[in-house]
């Protein structure tokens, strides 16, 4: 039988002014108030959820001033050679409206996967939009990966260069995260992109994708086999999403953040008790908390114990609305909605 698994995800994890916080701990004894038990997950809100659309690519070849130029809403420009946006102009595509995202195989817009090294963000453009590249037609966690976030918004006109796909990078602009596969014999993603996401969070959000999730990353493929005694790798943020892999689901994927985010938790630390879908099939983080680690154990993975940490005063965990996810073998894996993280698991199946 399949194997498969529930996320939970709790809203909402968003900055914090720990300050102005305290009167309101005091008067509603909000912290007591933050997680009620319940038996059943709910679904958020559809409208907060990126609309997956299509990609339509605009301005193939030329220079980068003729691309610009019939930017009115903002864009990205995708350059063959690094150090945009002096190299070459592949093409370019609109940005999108609040709360849409697209995804597209580069195949699509008759780029060659071999050409893409560096991009440019074109504005009006908000904070918090964030472009993935991986080097996989099909999927993101099984190849190599280049994830950067926008951190400042862009006025009308001006533009911001990211001048190298494969360089994990903090600046004042964009934080980038590069992440090698395993299975990859390069350490970068230039003659590699082969599929590209684009996602705009809506207005309430540009703080969530901004700073809570900078440094957004997939971490490697692990297991009971592999190091650390099957502990998943120590990012400092929250997990938002995760994909697994093998006849049991196995081999496990995990997206989340890094200490990038000012809403990394490396203290006051809670370890679950062992779980599998044979004994307590599935298990919460404490009040306040967000999954930080995952750790399997056995043959197939099907024993796992979670790894949950209180955000720094930046940010806090708050809201008892809660919703799910299955991931299962196929490898097509899920992600939580904007706004949310992991909070939980739960396993079901003969073998998880």
């Amino acid at each position: 039988m399949q194997g498969w698994t529930r996320l939970m995800q709790l809203n909402h994890f968003h900055p914090y002014d720990y300050k102005a916080d305290v009167a309101q701990r005091a008067r509603a004894n909000y912290f007591g108030s933050l997680y009620k038990h319940i038996d059943r997950c709910w679904t958020e809100d559809a409208k907060r959820i990126p609309t997956l659309v299509s990609m339509d690519m605009i301005g193939k070849g030329g220079n980068a001033e003729n691309v610009v130029s019939v930017f009115n809403d903002g864009g990205v420009i995708l350059h063959k050679g690094r150090n945009c946006p002096s190299a070459e102009t592949l093409g370019a595509f609109h940005s999108l409206r609040a709360g849409e995202r697209r995804e597209n195989p580069v195949w699509s817009f008759n780029i060659p996967n071999d050409q893409i090294q560096s991009m440019v963000f074109v504005g009006p453009m908000k904070r918090g939009v964030r472009i993935e590249l991986s080097s996989d037609p099909n999927a993101f966690a099984q190849h190599s990966q280049f994830l950067v976030t926008l951190i400042r918004d862009i006025k009308r006109g001006d533009r911001i260069c990211v001048p190298q796909i494969e360089e994990s990078k903090n600046t004042n602009d964009w934080v980038g995260r590069f992440r090698r596969h395993e299975g990859d014999n390069d350490n970068y993603l230039e003659y590699q992109v082969s599929r590209i996401r684009l996602e705009v969070p809506s207005s309430n959000l540009n703080d969530f994708y901004s700073k809570v999730m900078r440094g957004l990353q997939w971490t490697p493929r692990f297991n009971s086999k592999t190091h650390y005694h099957g502990l998943s790798k120590n990012l400092a943020g929250p997990m938002i999403g995760m994909r697994c892999l093998g006849k049991r689901c196995d081999s496990k994927f995990i997206l989340q953040a890094d200490t990038a985010s000012p809403c990394h938790g490396w203290h006051d630390n809670w370890v679950s008790k062992w779980f599998s879908e044979e004994h307590r099939d599935q298990m919460r983080c404490p009040s306040g908390q967000f999954m930080r680690r995952l750790q399997c154990r056995e043959k197939y993975c099907d024993d796992m114990r979670i790894y949950c940490f209180k955000p720094n005063n930046s940010c806090k965990v708050g809201g008892s609305q809660t919703s799910h996810f299955w991931i299962d073998e196929s490898g097509s894996g899920g992600r939580c909605s904007p706004g949310a993280v992991i909070t939980g698991i739960q396993c079901h199946g003969d073998l998880l």
